[in-house]
């Protein structure tokens, strides 16, 4: 009989469960001699029965492990141990007497073994860490998960098969039948502890914005979602964060039904406050951030279309082939006549949200996301192109190419805060709210000087200028006044270069906006832009369509869980480093970077992240990123010969905007990265051949 080859090495290093093996044969002593291994096979099997007479036999075949056979031979006494201990495969045994079960072999951990088992222990636990988090920050699905651990369990035989035990979300949530369809509720109070422990905030008080606002699941499907959204406002890195999520074939039957946990728990908040480790935060909404459509809903008033759907004043509209607004001089409303409902035909049901402690007029913004970008950029930019809008400001086709071929250059010069780069007008209708913006609050007096008319070229700058005011925090508190000024006289004469079609409720809403500013800040302050973005994070965390409200919050859950915090980095983080200068006496030993990025921009050695505006309010070009004694510099050049790059409705310099020689031919000086007033855009102005220079307005 041949003898079993000994363990693989591979084999000894599996875990203690297969190592200890405890070992034994129960035979009939008569029937011991001589006996075949096939005969034993069965009940070795077992690992786990008793020799009753070892002296009577002289031949026993053992099984150690898995399928390894061993042969010992002449066993009669305990003297013949020891000889037969020789004869084991290289392992740790010892044997030891148990007066009810005889004579065995147990297998025996070394200190080796055991330190083996940990190391492969703590290599599974940190490798099934990675594979949580890389599943829930790159939102991978489930499946292909479950192929990836399949894969994996020949190497890792401790990895679990299915990505449900390796996220360990959890498998039930409090779904409730709602206004025809489904509710969760996640709770207020639960999701700001949580954001105020992991982020280790420390205020006094949190101030919240509020954005509710419906999506669409599918193309093919009237399932949407309508999330409750909540985003802490004065404190930094933390993004929106969901507190209620309904999803059905419409939107909420009942907006009371559908509001009701989020205004009792927030009223509870705000009269008692949250407690954090025994200490009192006090809590307030600053404001909600919701488009025309879901302000209504949240307040119970008539829609944007409706004829006094005004939320700011007491105005009728008229009918003109679709409804206008066309005075800009109407009583206003006031926090204390919407609570009254004195204006009976702008209520149509009682406020769901009645019970907070809000201005339901005054601490609900116009968003300028919706109503500027997607409503009154969109429509000019619809009535320049066609074919809608009146003839008298249509372009001809060689005037809308040039435009487009404008913004493939402003594209190529578009710094990273840019989301989305600017494309051709022919795909306006497919354009996005950051590309509007780029048009209304950057490139557009460059753009479309000598495309459009005079008039109406100084009509545009009208808005132009005035948003650019009430989105920078420094120039609304100084020229509120005047930027209500210029879009007040934009909207009475959209009449005449337009006619009274341009009329409608966002062009009206433009007249109320300062008002807004006044109250809640600039207006990238109470901007849906961040709730938008969030909003399609949430919609792609649904795979398929069963139950997508069970995938959403799971997989929230496990990003929440093993995400890493994105801490706000007061100091600034260099990347890139390099040798190929410029330097400046005094820096010869100093580390040189191509990147650096700071809690409010990022600036690079690349086009269109490398323009500055120093303190001194002068444009300037990045050379060099140097670090130095652990301070890091700006060795840039400044632009020589700079002015104005429009001079109407006031010197663009006023804003900080303008005209410069194409290249930056001044000498290089270098400047602590702290005098860096803001990052700028910097692009080519064709028709001037020059640059233009203009500030960044929606960075941190």
């Amino acid at each position: 009989m041949s003898k079993a080859a000994p363990l693989t090495e591979k084999a000894r290093s599996r875990t203690s469960l297969w190592r200890r093996a405890t070992i034994g044969v129960h035979v009939d002593s008569e029937a011991c001699y001589d006996c075949d291994i096939s005969d034993l096979a069965p009940d070795v099997q077992n690992l786990n029965v008793e020799l009753d007479d070892i002296d009577n036999f002289d031949d026993i075949y053992m099984c150690v492990g898995d399928d390894e056979l061993h042969e010992f031979e002449d066993i009669h006494n305990v003297d013949d141990v020891d000889r037969c201990q020789d004869q084991l495969p290289e392992h740790d045994y010892e044997l030891y007497d148990d007066s009810c079960v005889g004579w065995r072999w147990e297998t025996v951990e070394s200190e080796s073994d055991s330190e083996s088992d940990l190391d492969d222990d703590e290599t599974c636990t940190g490798v099934a860490r990675q594979l949580a988090e890389w599943m829930a920050v790159d939102n991978i699905k489930s499946s292909s998960v479950n192929k990836l651990l399949k894969i994996l369990s020949p190497h890792f035989p401790q990895l679990p098969l299915d990505s449900r035990t390796l996220t360990k979300t959890p498998l039930h949530h409090d779904i409730v039948e709602i206004s025809g369809g489904q509710y969760c509720h996640i709770g207020l109070k639960v999701v700001l502890l949580h954001f105020v422990r992991r982020y280790s905030v420390v205020v006094d008080c949190l101030e919240l914005q509020i954005n509710v606002d419906g999506v669409p699941l599918f193309r093919s499907s009237n399932t949407s979602l309508w999330p409750i959204l909540c985003l802490i406002r004065n404190v930094a890195a933390v993004e929106p964060f969901l507190v209620g999520l309904f999803c059905g074939k419409h939107k909420p039957n009942n907006p009371a039904e559908f509001l009701s946990p989020f205004v009792c728990e927030a009223d509870n908040l705000i009269e008692h406050g949250l407690i954090v480790d025994d200490k009192r935060v006090e809590v307030k909404i600053h404001s909600f951030v919701c488009d025309a459509p879901a302000r209504a809903f949240l307040k119970g008033i008539k829609s944007h279309s409706g004829y006094s759907s005004c939320e700011k004043c007491i105005v009728h509209g008229e009918y003109a082939g679709k409804v206008i607004f066309p005075t800009v001089d109407d009583p206003l409303h006031t926090d204390e006549d919407f609570e009254l409902m004195r204006d009976e035909n702008h209520h149509i049901i009682p406020c769901p949200l009645r019970p907070l402690r809000v201005g339901f007029v005054s601490q609900f913004g116009i968003d300028y996301m919706h109503m500027a970008c997607l409503g009154v950029m969109r429509r000019l930019l619809l009535y320049w192109k066609g074919p809608v809008g009146p003839l008298s400001v249509r372009l001809p086709r060689n005037s809308v190419l040039e435009i487009s071929k404008h913004l493939a250059i402003f594209a190529a010069h578009s710094p990273v805060e840019f989301a989305r780069k600017a494309r051709s007008v022919d795909d306006v209708l497919k354009w996005k709210a950051t590309e509007f913006r780029q048009l209304m609050l950057y490139s557009g007096p460059f753009i479309l000087r000598g495309v459009l008319s005079d008039s109406v070229y100084k009509h545009f700058l009208l808005l132009y200028v005035g948003l650019r005011i009430l989105s920078c925090k420094q120039l609304s508190a100084a020229y509120c006044d005047y930027a209500n000024e210029l879009l007040v006289k934009f909207v009475k004469d959209g009449e005449v270069h337009y006619g009274r079609s341009l009329l409608v409720y966002n062009v009206h809403s433009l007249v109320h906006l300062a008002a807004d500013v006044k109250k809640l800040g600039c207006i990238q302050e109470f901007s849906a832009f961040p709730f938008e973005s969030k909003l399609g994070h949430i919609k792609k965390l649904v795979h398929k369509p069963q139950n997508p409200i069970q995938q959403i919050l799971r997989r929230l859950d496990a990003q929440m869980t093993f995400c890493n915090v994105s801490e706000v980095n007061t100091s600034p983080v260099v990347k890139s480093e390099h040798s190929c200068g410029p330097l400046l006496p005094g820096f010869a030993n100093a580390v040189q970077y191509k990147r650096v990025k700071t809690e409010q921009f990022v600036l690079a050695l690349s086009t269109g992240n490398n323009c500055i505006l120093t303190n001194a309010g002068i444009p300037a070009v990045v050379k060099n990123i140097v670090v130095n004694n652990g301070s890091t510099h700006i060795l840039c050049s400044c632009y020589r010969k700079v002015s104005d790059a429009f001079d109407y409705p006031l010197p663009s310099s006023a804003l900080r905007i303008f005209r410069v020689e194409s290249e930056a031919t001044g000498n290089i000086i270098a400047i602590p990265l702290g005098d860096v007033k803001c990052k700028c855009v910097c692009f080519p102005d064709m028709s001037k051949n020059c640059s233009v220079v203009i500030p960044l307005l929606h960075c941190k």
